[in-house]
Parts: C-alpha cells; structure tokens; sequence
C-alpha cells in the first residue's frame, strides 16, 4: 500500500497497467471475439438472428451497466479483491454454460452471470489506472485498453480453431479457464491511496477467413491506442475533439462496410475501423477524469458505463431483427453510423466554449480548499466540516 499527495505517474503504475491491459484481453475483448460461437449458437438451437444475438448484447450491457456495483464495492473492500472475484464469477459462468439447452440457458450464463463477472474486473482495473496517472494518464489509458485490440487478434482464431476441435461446449470450458487468470490481473492492482461485428460470412467468405477480420481490427486497435493516448497527451488540440475525430471515423467505417462486396475491401475497412477506434477509445476514462475529477473517477466511470451498457443491451438484437426482416446486415451498420454522427453533433452542441469546463471551476482556489486538477481544470472537493465540539472547547479556553 502506497500513500502519496499525487499519482505517482511512474513506478508499479505500469505493473497496474499491465494488469488493466491484461483484464482488457480476457474480459472485454473477448466480447468481441464471441462472435464466432454467434454462428455456431444459432446452428445448434435453433434460433433466429435477433435472438441469438442477445447472448453478446446481454453480455456487454451487464458488464458496463453493473460498473456502478464494481465501483462500489471496489470502494467498501479494494480493486483488487473486486477484480479477482469478477474473474472467478466469469469462469463459472462459463463453465455452467457447458450445460445449457437453449440460447435462453445462455443469456443467463453467458450474458448476465460471466458479464457480471467481467464488470467486477473492468471498471475497478481502469480506476486504478486514473488513480496511479495523472500527467501520463491517456498515455497509460490507451496503453492498458489496447488489450482489447490484442485480444481479438488472438482469441478470435483461437476460439474457432478450439471449435472445431472441440465442439463449442468445450471451447467455452477453455474460456473459462482463461477467465480465472483474471485472478493474477487483479492480484497486480495494488492499493494507492491518495490523499485529497457476421457480415463477412453473409458474403459468402469462408469461417477461417472471417474470423481473421476482428484480429485484424484487433491489431490496429492495439496499435493506435496507445499511440493515440501518447498523442493526445502532447498534441495541442482539446482532448475532446481528439474524440471527436474517433467517433466520425468510425461513423464513416460503418458507412463504407456495406459497401464492400470483397474480402480485401473488407480487410481495409477493419484497419480504418481499428484506427478510428482507437483515437477515440482511450479518451473515454481520461474525459470522465477530467470531468468527474480524480476523488470520483470510479463514479464516473460507473455511469458512463450504464449508459454505454444500454445501448449495447439494444444494439445488437436490434441489429439481429433488421438482419432477420431484410435478409443482410446493411441496415444495421447505417443505424450504428447514424447514432454516432449524431452523438457527434450533441458533443459539438454541448462543448465548452474556451476557458469554459463542464467541472465545477473557480481559477486558482485557495491554498485551504480541497481541488483536483486534471488537463487544465480544477474541480473542487468537498470540505470536511470542523468539529463543533472541538471548535467550542476552543473558545472557552
């Protein structure tokens, strides 16, 4: 245990982002690497796009819009402990799997026991990461969230070479045991205290080959994120249109997708996508810090995590059912562009004018006043009142 008047922004901090990097492969990235048992599910039940779809979607909303439980918990105990536990609720989420019957099996044990688990290690690993960096905090960021991208490169091929060769219940039963190495992620998260995707297929490209499409994606992403946090750390442009310009590159890949009828059109749709991706991604934390200030980033985070949750929960069946009624995945890649060319246009409605911030401001407090300060802003804390009993002892005397 550590105590300092400011993140250290050196020293274990890159243990604990080694560790956030490392929760990020087994526990985020890996949503995005389901989508290869997506084809298997609705072969063995049954089940219509939409439906199917709901193991993935259920998965990711619980994990964003459980961090407010994460956060809390992580406060009453410590980060650590809620990290280790999450990756041993995942694994028998998991491994319970093996047993189901139905996709409805599944989005219990899948989507909302295994994503309950994931969010006890997500939000808490990157709070620790805000509490360890300050001054290098998006360059740690986009360091520790890269995982993601190195975990679709990897697990996407591993999780369809494990089909077929063991069938997807035993595929999951391997996931599984991946998932409890959380417990060594959680174990390098140190307390410090301060003081203060199935297109390709419907092309007609082989399973090999299209589960090769999110590695691809993976490795940009891993790439660009930490470059992306080390730029916006340095770049004299405002860190909130550095996101910005993620957000509408990302919009544009979701336009050209539809449009690309090769699989090399789709090879250089997935690099633009991981570019754009990971320009705005790592900025995500660092805005909530920013705005939230340092005291309350696991708050912060929570919510921010709720909100995002609810669109996954919707995002993905929504795509399933527009698949199921025209018979392609179009429609769906123009609703996910839409929805984020207009997230743009509410930021650039809502962004502080110069000199302006969301936080609560007040230029240079007094030196007695507790403030956070991050990227040019101060947030002022509260003030612990005096005691009153002491106070009127004084007086007396």
């Amino acid at each position: 245990m550590e105590s300092s008047g400011k993140p250290p922004d050196d020293g274990w901090g890159w243990m604990v982002v080694f560790g956030t990097f490392l929760v990020h492969v087994m526990a985020i990235g890996s949503y995005r690497s389901l989508g290869v048992f997506y084809v298997e599910f609705r072969e063995v039940f049954h089940e219509s796009a939409g439906n199917t779809s709901f193991i993935s979607s259920v998965f990711i909303a619980t994990i964003l819009m459980c961090s407010p439980i994460a956060s809390a918990l992580s406060n009453l105990t410590s980060c650590r402990t809620v990290v280790m536990a999450g990756s041993v609720i995942s694994a028998v989420g998991l491994g319970v799997s093996y047993f189901a019957q139905s996709v409805v099996h599944l989005i219990i044990t899948i989507g909302l026991i295994s994503g309950f688990g994931n969010s006890l290690m997500y939000s808490p690993s990157l709070a620790m990461v805000g509490k360890y960096f300050h001054k290098r905090h998006a360059t740690a960021n986009g360091i520790a969230i890269s995982g993601t991208g190195v975990s679709m490169f990897v697990l996407s091929p591993l999780f369809q070479f494990l089909i077929d060769e063991f069938r997807w219940k035993g595929a999951l039963l391997i996931y599984a045991a991946i998932s409890l190495n959380g417990c060594v992620c959680g174990a390098l998260l140190r307390p410090l205290h301060l003081d203060g995707a199935a297109h390709a297929q419907a092309l007609g490209v082989e399973k090999t080959q299209a589960a090769f499409l999110p590695s691809i994606l993976g490795i940009m992403e891993a790439v660009a994120r930490p470059v992306s946090g080390w730029l916006s750390d340095r770049l004299p442009v405002r860190k909130l249109y550095f996101y910005m310009v993620g957000c509408v590159g990302l919009g544009i890949c979701n336009v050209a997708i539809p449009h690309s009828p090769t699989y090399a059109a789709l090879v250089a749709c997935m690099v633009f996508y991981g570019i754009s991706s990971g320009i705005f991604y790592p900025l995500i934390a660092v805005l909530v810090r920013k705005y939230s200030g340092v005291s309350r980033i696991s708050g912060g985070l929570g919510w921010a995590f709720v909100f995002q949750g609810a669109a996954y929960l919707l995002g993905q069946p929504i795509a399933g059912w527009l698949y199921d009624a025209t018979g392609n995945y179009d429609m769906s890649f123009y609703a996910a562009a839409t929805f984020i060319f207009v997230s743009v246009v509410v930021l650039l409605l809502l962004v502080p004018k110069k000199g302006k911030s969301w936080a609560l401001e007040s230029g240079k407090p007094a030196p007695d006043v507790p403030h956070d300060e991050c990227d040019g802003v101060v947030g002022l804390q509260a003030r612990q009142l005096p005691d009153v009993t002491v106070t009127i002892e004084s007086a007396q005397s």
